[in-house]
């Protein structure tokens, strides 16, 4: 999409924050999250950031509809679709693509004899890090061509996002086995830390990295330089599916079963800030709302104390995401298998019906369905869909 054209359209949003059909969320109240004016926002980690909140703060999003900009077939398709340098990266069972974001051109494929991709890639400086399937764990790529630049030998697959540190000059990741490592940018090993299960997730605030384990274990530890080490440990109530930092340190976990909690951090750094009722395959973490999806619901938590503000429900197959003031999910109808679709809702207050859900902000019918994750950027929601019967597409939705 031309600039200009996406200058007019986040013109229009700015000037009438509505759902379909006219400026509606004025009869409601006043919304903590202001519309995305951003318009080149990249989408560089598996969940947007290396805190991972799914949530891109200034980007501008499709608000009020979208039109297709073009489709691409990804066959076997896993996770999110990563945004940089004008790329769009995909991981599938079978290798990793690169395609220009403006056209859907295919520009590159890496694969590696009996290996298949794990996670979504992290892109920085030119570089893609993404974790693999065997024991050839984590590999480095060059993004514009998709070279081979080094792969590290672990001892079990990376299923967890790879994170820089803050300063750039190290990496972290952890394998099946439990085991945590920092690497530097030529693939070194510079040290390793053993938790409790396999590394289900990963995400780093300033100078933490956070570990959430399949055993039900949550770990911090303290990163700057050459340091590394436990600033604590806990266990939560099953299997972590996702983790975030919020607030300056306060971590945010998701757990097979139950639960939501919130952790605090400083003097008494792990211990509950709140918890609550709820399963989160995975979570937006963004300012005042958690919102988490699974499979038979979509709800939205107050971030200050974990109280529920409300509940849809519905069959949610892939990882929301948000962009200023709306957040997005995907969606499968049940019973088709086939059948899937995209949606936005305003985030906050603003646009909540009294003692209700929020009112839809858009819908897009789907030929498959979502998986993974969603992410937003260039202006623009992307996802990746599977079907039974058809094939797996990449799509790329601009603003309506």
């Amino acid at each position: 999409m031309p600039s200009s054209r996406r200058r007019f359209l986040a013109g229009l949003a700015a000037g009438c924050t509505g759902t379909v059909g006219g400026c509606a969320e004025l009869r409601y109240s006043e919304s903590a999250f202001s519309p995305g004016t951003a318009e080149t926002t990249e989408w560089r980690y598996p969940d947007y950031d290396r805190y991972s909140t799914a949530y891109s703060r200034d980007a501008a999003a499709p608000r009020n509809g979208v039109s297709k900009r073009w489709s691409a077939t990804i066959p076997w398709p896993r996770g999110r679709p990563v945004v940089a340098d004008g790329r769009v990266f995909a991981s599938t069972m079978e290798n990793l693509v690169a395609l220009d974001l403006d056209s859907g051109e295919k520009l590159w494929s890496f694969s590696a004899s009996d290996h298949s991709w794990t996670a979504p890639p992290t892109v920085r400086d030119g570089t893609v890090y993404v974790g693999a399937g065997d024991e050839r764990g984590l590999w480095a790529l060059d993004a514009a061509t998709g070279k081979a630049e080094w792969s590290v030998e672990t001892r079990g697959p990376v299923k967890a996002a790879v994170l820089p540190s803050h300063t750039g000059d190290r990496l972290y990741a952890g394998d099946a086995t439990g085991r945590v490592c920092v690497l530097g940018l030529d693939g070194s090993v510079a040290k390793t830390r053993n938790v409790l299960g396999p590394v289900a997730s990963l995400c780093a605030g300033r100078s933490t990295v956070v570990v959430g384990t399949k055993g039900g274990h949550v770990y911090e530890f303290y990163q700057d330089g050459e340091a590394f080490y436990p600033l604590w440990g806990r266990r939560v109530a099953g299997g972590v599916q996702d983790v975030a930092v919020v607030d300056g340190g306060s971590v945010v976990v998701s757990v097979f079963g139950d639960y939501v909690y919130k952790l605090r951090n400083g003097a008494h750094a792990g211990s509950n800030r709140w918890r609550a009722e709820f399963t989160a395959n995975d979570f937006v973490a963004a300012k005042t709302d958690v919102v988490g999806t699974n499979l038979s619901t979509l709800t939205s938590l107050n971030a200050s104390d974990g109280d529920p503000r409300w509940s849809r429900s519905g069959k949610y197959v892939a990882g929301p995401a948000a962009a200023g003031d709306r957040f997005y999910v995907g969606g499968e109808y049940d019973g088709d298998s086939n059948g899937g679709y995209l949606a936005a809702y305003p985030l906050g207050k603003g646009g909540k019906l009294l003692g209700g859900e929020p009112e839809r902000a858009w819908k897009r019918e789907l030929p498959g369905t979502p998986v993974g994750g969603l992410t937003v950027a260039d202006g623009a929601l992307l996802t990746v869909t599977k079907r039974q019967d058809g094939d797996d597409n990449l799509y790329v939705f601009d603003p309506a």
